[in-house]
Order: structure tokens, then C-alpha cells, then sequence
């Protein structure tokens, strides 16, 4: 069953702002951002296949974040990439870091931002679950255990699913079609 650790935080809804006069600072905080995983999950690795994408939404409090990293015992390295057009060509490239809002909300999902998954036992996912620590930028961690699904769940609208029909796909230096849910990307010395 799925089991998610979850950081208590305010709900989206009820965080505010309070209105300074421009002769006033806003207080800045030196504790960390609260961090949450409000829903993920894994791709099951297509058959012979070691590689995978995980996605998560995330969110921080005050004062937001950045997500610079996720490890897990199930796989041999996790890195994070993004999609981004390139002309025609929707290609991924790795980056060091995912900036999460404020008091706000940052999704890694098919088509987009992600969580690439290299060195994948399929035998390790018998349990139909990863679980993945996701590290940040102030020092925080945050350890979630994900379901491994094969295709992604009903998504609610409000989350901001995207949808990418009728963009090629293609990986870095490469030029060819690629869906984001059936990664192959190119040998990243994994």
C-alpha cells in the first residue's frame, strides 16, 4: 500500500503574507523550509530496461527551497532533469537543482521536471515501492516511500497537469522521439 512521509506544513490555501509599508523589512528566517510530499510515484522500468523516472510534488514553507538531489538503496544513482524545447525538439538535460516556491508547490511529472532513476533491480520492486530520500539545499532530507506504477495515476486537474501531444521528444544531443514516461536516456557514465 502506498506510504508517504509527510512533514506537517500550513495548508497552500492558509499561508499569507503580511502587507509591509515600504519602510519596513519583511522578517527573514533562518529556520529551514518545512518540507512535503503531497503525492509521487515511480515508473516501473519497461522490460529489460534499468533505468526509470520518479516524480513527486513537493512543497516548502516559508522560505521555500531548492531540491539539489535524491538518493535511493533501490537504484545505483538518481539525478534531476528537465524537459525544455529546443526549436521543434522537446530534450532533456540534467541540472543541479529545482527551485520550490515559498508557501508553494513544485511538480516533477511526465513532460517535464523529473527524478532520472539509473542501475533499477526490477527484482528490488517486487514490493511495488521505492523509497527515495530527497535532499535540499538548506541540509534538510526528506524520505518518501513511492508506489511503482506502469503508467501515471489520475492526476487532479488543479495540480497543473501538462500535457506535451504532438511534441517530439528527444534527449540531449540526440534527435528522435522519446516519451518522458519511457526514458532511454543517453549513457550518463551510469
Amino acid at each position: 500500500m502506498f506510504k508517504r512521509a509527510l512533514l506537517a506544513c500550513a495548508p497552500l490555501g492558509l499561508l499569507t503574507l503580511a502587507a509591509c509599508s515600504p519602510a519596513e523589512e519583511a522578517p527573514v528566517s533562518n529556520e529551514p523550509a518545512e518540507y512535503a510530499v503531497i503525492e509521487g510515484w515511480v515508473r516501473n522500468p519497461l522490460g529489460g530496461r534499468d533505468v526509470t523516472a520518479g516524480f513527486v510534488t513537493l512543497t516548502a514553507g516559508a522560505p521555500g527551497g531548492q531540491l539539489v538531489g535524491a538518493s535511493t538503496e533501490e537504484a545505483d544513482a538518481v539525478e534531476l532533469h528537465t524537459m525544455a524545447m529546443d526549436g521543434a525538439v522537446m530534450r532533456m538535460r540534467h541540472v543541479d537543482s529545482l527551485d520550490i516556491p515559498a508557501g508553494g508547490a513544485m511538480s516533477l511529472a511526465p513532460g517535464g521536471d523529473h527524478m532520472m532513476i539509473f542501475g533499477v533491480n526490477p527484482e528490488d520492486l517486487e514490493d511495488g515501492e521505492m523509497t527515495l530520500t530527497l535532499e535540499f539545499a538548506d541540509g534538510e532530507t526528506l524520505t518518501v516511500t513511492l508506489p511503482v506504477r506502469d503508467a501515471a495515476p489520475e492526476l487532479d486537474p488543479e495540480m497543473g497537469a501538462m500535457s506535451h501531444d504532438g511534441h517530439e521528444m528527444a534527449d540531449e544531443g540526440e534527435t528522435g522521439a522519446s516519451d518522458p514516461q519511457d526514458p532511454e536516456p543517453e549513457d550518463h557514465g551510469h
